[in-house]
C-alpha cells in the first residue's frame, strides 16, 4: 500500500507551506485539498503548484472533495458542473488522477432521489473520463443516502463506469452502519482511495472531526481492516486524514513529521495481521 497524508490535516495553513512539510517528514504522497491547491493555483499558476509538488518529492494520489453534482436542484447542479470542470482541469494540470465525490442529496427524500442521481454519476465519471481522471464517491456516517460501504458499492456498480470507484473512509466505516464483514464485498479493482484516523474514549453516535486522532492512538481496529483489505489485493494509497481544528493549531512541521510516523507504524501493523 502507498502511504499518504491528507492536507486536510494541516488546515488552515497554505499549500506550499503544506508540502515543504510533509517532504521534511519524509512523507512522498499526499490527498490534495481543492481548496488550498485552487487557492494557490489562482495566486501562483497551475504549473507553479505541480513545481512545488515535484520538487518536494511529493506526487498526489487524489484530490478531495466535489459535493452537489447528483442533486437533483437543476441550477444548483450547474454550478456544481462548472466548479468540477475547472477541478478536473486543475488536477490534470498538477497530475492529480482521483476526485473525491460526496453523494449530497437535496430537494427530497432519499428513495425520491437516488435512482435520478446514479444518472448524474455517471454523467460525472464521464466528464471525469473525458480529463483521463478517476472520481471515487465517498460514503458517509449520518447522511440519509449513501452512509455505508455495501450501498456505496451498490451505487457505483449500477453506475457501471470504468473510471467510477469508492472510497473507503475507515472513520465514516466504524462510525455508520457498515459491519467489518462488508470489507469481504471490495473489488480492490474498484477501491481508489482509503483514508484512516482513529477514535478513544467517545461514543460512536457522537464523535465528530474534532474526536478524530492520530492512528494507534485510539480504539478503532484499523490494522485489522487494512490487513484484510491487503490480503484482497489493495495496494493502492492510505491516506492520513485527521482534520482535527485542535491539531490544526499545533505547528504543522509536528504534525507532519508525528502523522507521518503514526501512518508508518500502522501499514507496518496491517502487514503483521495479514
Amino acid at each position: 500500500m502507498i502511504p499518504a497524508f491528507a492536507q486536510a490535516t494541516l488546515r488552515p495553513q497554505g499549500f506550499a507551506e503544506d508540502v515543504a512539510a510533509l517532504s521534511n517528514a519524509g512523507a512522498t504522497a499526499a490527498e490534495l485539498w481543492l481548496t488550498k491547491l485552487e487557492q494557490y493555483a489562482e495566486s501562483q499558476s497551475p504549473e507553479t503548484a505541480s513545481r512545488v509538488l515535484k520538487d518536494h518529492g511529493i506526487v498526489p494520489v487524489a484530490a478531495s472533495y466535489q459535493g452537489g453534482l447528483l442533486s437533483a436542484d437543476s441550477a444548483a447542479r450547474l454550478a456544481h458542473r462548472e466548479m468540477f470542470l475547472r477541478r478536473l482541469d486543475l488536477c490534470q494540470a498538477v497530475g492529480c488522477p482521483v476526485l473525491t465525490v460526496l453523494p449530497e442529496l437535496a430537494g427530497g427524500t432519499a428513495r425520491d432521489l437516488a435512482p435520478g442521481a446514479v444518472d448524474r454519476l455517471v454523467e460525472a465519471a464521464r466528464w471525469a473520463d473525458g480529463y483521463g481522471m478517476k472520481l471515487a464517491l465517498e460514503f458517509r456516517a449520518g447522511i440519509p443516502w449513501v452512509n455505508n460501504l455495501q450501498t456505496a458499492l451498490a451505487v457505483v456498480g449500477a453506475a457501471d463506469q470504468p473510471n467510477l470507484g469508492v472510497v473507503l473512509d475507515l472513520w465514516h466505516f466504524a462510525l455508520g452502519p457498515s459491519k467489518s464483514e462488508d470489507l469481504q464485498l471490495l473489488d480492490p479493482s474498484k477501491l481508489f482511495l482509503v483514508q484512516v484516523s482513529d477514535l478513544a474514549a467517545t461514543t460512536r453516535e457522537l464523535a465528530d472531526d474534532t474526536d478524530r486522532i492520530l492512528p494507534g492512538e485510539g480504539e478503532l481496529p484499523l490494522a485489522g481492516w487494512l490487513g484484510t483489505i491487503g490480503q484482497m489485493g489493495y495496494s493502492g494509497p492510505v491516506s492520513l486524514e485527521v482534520p482535527n481544528p485542535r491539531l490544526w493549531q499545533v505547528p504543522q512541521a509536528q504534525v507532519a513529521d508525528l502523522g507521518w510516523q503514526s501512518l508508518a507504524r500502522l501499514l507496518a501493523s496491517s502487514r503483521r495481521a495479514t
